[in-house]
């Protein structure tokens, strides 16, 4: 864990699948004992949530090397500093579960994503994408690091003209050197609402089946 990091939270209480967690939130500060948070963000109802204290979560947060690293904690009160924070207990290291997400299929195809990161906007080409992340091409001088999160607006053309656009945070796995065409960045979904995904997986298989038949 590391101060700017992004955390996906949920109730005990509320507890629901893996990929459902809605409250994003990032630590603002962290000490031996605790984590100060940014207060969280409903990703479904696009408003600030407000645990109450003694609440017990379940979370994970996204390493470096792409791995969902699940934990519980407990609200233990508030602070206020130039923002208000929300204030648990810190996780023993010994408490965290390492957990590699599942394999997706992929489809090669040339899409539309408005990213953002940090300051930072641009309209990208993906390379491929799939349930579980998408790759796109930029330029060498892009402000885009290895472990950067970022939120995207993904255009997913349909086959009868009509776009549908998908909403996803993700963090940058992996930075490849493209022989004169810049580079590729691999983006793993951190966020990903289960419709939206259901959609993006029932278009690959829908790609990959069109695909064998020409």
């Amino acid at each position: 864990m590391k101060v700017g990091q992004t955390v996906y939270l949920q109730t005990i209480r509320e507890y629901c699948e893996e990929d459902e967690l809605r409250y994003r939130s990032r630590i603002a500060e962290l000490t031996d004992q605790e984590l100060l948070l940014e207060v969280p963000f409903d990703e479904q109802r696009r408003i600030l949530k407000v645990f109450a204290s003694f609440e017990t979560l379940t979370g994970f947060y996204v390493s470096e090397d792409g791995i969902r690293n699940y934990f519980e904690t407990k609200v233990t009160g508030f602070r206020k500093q130039d923002v208000r924070l929300m204030v648990v207990q810190r996780p023993a290291k010994q408490d965290i579960r390492r957990l590699q997400r599942r394999n997706f299929l992929r489809l090669m195809v040339d899409l539309e994503m408005a990213i953002c990161v940090r300051h930072y906007r641009q309209v990208v080409t993906t390379q491929d994408i799939g349930g579980g992340g998408v790759s796109f091409f930029g330029h060498a001088q892009d402000p885009i690091e290895l472990g950067d999160a970022m939120t995207c607006w993904l255009a997913l053309q349909k086959k009868n003209g009509t776009i549908e656009f998908i909403f996803l945070d993700g963090i940058v796995i992996r930075i490849r050197p493209l022989q004169g065409k810049g580079q590729l960045y691999v983006l793993q979904y951190t966020y990903i609402s289960q419709e939206d995904q259901q959609k993006i997986i029932r278009y690959v298989i829908e790609g990959q089946i069109a695909k064998r038949k020409t």
